[in-house]
C-alpha cells in the first residue's frame, strides 16, 4: 500500500526528478537517511543537481511511524511513503507494482533493514545472538536469514525492472563487519554473521550480472559502524563514545560512500569512512 499525501503527484518522469528509495525508513539509519536526502538531496547526487529528488520511503508499518509521517508532511511534494514487510518474501512482487505507478525509473535504492534480536511473542521466542554453538535454534536462524540474507537479494529482484541502462543507478544494502569471514576474531552470533555473509555473496553476486547488461549501475554491501540505534542498544554498553555513531553522522558518512563509489566499485564492501572491509 502506498500511503502519500494528495500533494504528492505521479508518476514521475525520469526527466523531472530523480526517485531514491529507502527500505526501513522508520527509524534508526534508514530514517536519518531519509531526512538528509529532504534536506540536502546533494548529499547523494552531488552539487549542484538540476532535478530536484523525490524519496520512496518503505517501512513495514508507515501508518504508525509518526516521524515519518512528520517529515511527509513538511515535504509533502518530495516524500512519499510505502508498506514494505522485508520478511514476507511474497511482498516484493507487490513492491514492483507500487514502484511502477510511481515511476519508470530509480536513481537509487537504500537498504538499511536488519535484525539482531527480537524480544518474545505469544508465536515465537526471543531471538537474541548467539554466544556458543549450543544455543543455535533453527526458527532463529530462519528468522534471521529471512531479514539479512534473502530480503536484500529479493528486494534487488524487486527493483531490476526500474533500473535504466541509460542512466547511473545504486543500490546499497546495509551489511555489517561481524559478516566478514576474513575479519572474524571473535566467534559467536552464528545466525547474524552467517546472514549477513550470505548477503553479501548474494549482491556479489548480482552485481557481476547487472554489469553486463547495466554497466552504469553500481550494487554495494556497505558496514555503518556500532550506530547509537535500537538494534545496537544491547549492545553498545562497553562500546567506547568516539566508536558509538549518532544515526545522523552514520547516514550522512554512507550517502558520502554512495557518491563517491561507482560502476568500478560495484560488488565492493565498504566501510563508513569509505575504506574496504575484508570478505
Amino acid at each position: 500500500m502506498i500511503h502519500r499525501l494528495p500533494e504528492f503527484v505521479s508518476p514521475i518522469s525520469p526527466d523531472a526528478a530523480d526517485v531514491v528509495l529507502v527500505v526501513g525508513a522508520s527509524r534508526g539509519i534508514g530514517y536519518a537517511m531519509v531526512e538528509a536526502l529532504l534536506s540536502k538531496p546533494e548529499v547523494l547526487l552531488g552539487s549542484p543537481n538540476h532535478k530536484p529528488l523525490i524519496v520512496l520511503a518503505a517501512c513495514r508499518h508507515p501508518q504508525r511511524a509518526e516521524a515519518l509521517q512528520a517529515l511527509q508532511r513538511q515535504h509533502p511534494q518530495q516524500l512519499a511513503l510505502l508498506t514494505l514487510d522485508m520478511a514476507n518474501a511474497e511482498a516484493f512482487a507487490t513492491l514492483t507494482q507500487q514502484l511502477k505507478s510511481l515511476t519508470p525509473t530509480l536513481r537509487a535504492v537504500v537498504n538499511t533493514a536488519g535484525l539482531l534480536h527480537e524480544p518474545a511473542t505469544d508465536s515465537q521466542p526471543a531471538l537474541r545472538p548467539e554466544k556458543a554453538l549450543s544455543q543455535i535454534r533453527v526458527d532463529a536462524v530462519m528468522r534471521s536469514f529471512s531479514v539479512n540474507a534473502w530480503a536484500p537479494i529479493l528486494l534487488a529482484q524487486a527493483v531490476l525492472p526500474l533500473i535504466s541502462r541509460q542512466h547511473a543507478f545504486c543500490f546499497a544494502s546495509l551489511s555489517a563487519r561481524v559478516g566478514s569471514i576474513g575479519d572474524n576474531q571473535l566467534g559467536g552470533w552464528y545466525s547474524y554473521r552467517a546472514a549477513k555473509t550470505a548477503q553479501n555473496q548474494f549482491l556479489k553476486t548480482w552485481s557481476i550480472e547487472l554489469a553486463r547488461t547495466h554497466p552504469l549501475a553500481t550494487v554495494l554491501v556497505l558496514h555503518p559502524g556500532t550506530t547509537d540505534t535500537d538494534l545496537s542498544k544491547p549492545f553498545s554498553a562497553h562500546v567506547v563514545p568516539e566508536k558509538l555513531f549518532t544515526k545522523e553522522r552514520v547516514a550522512q558518512d554512507l550517502l558520502a560512500v554512495l557518491r563517491a563509489r561507482g560502476p568500478e566499485s560495484s560488488g565492493g564492501f565498504f566501510d563508513w569512512a569509505n575504506e574496504s572491509v575484508p570478505w
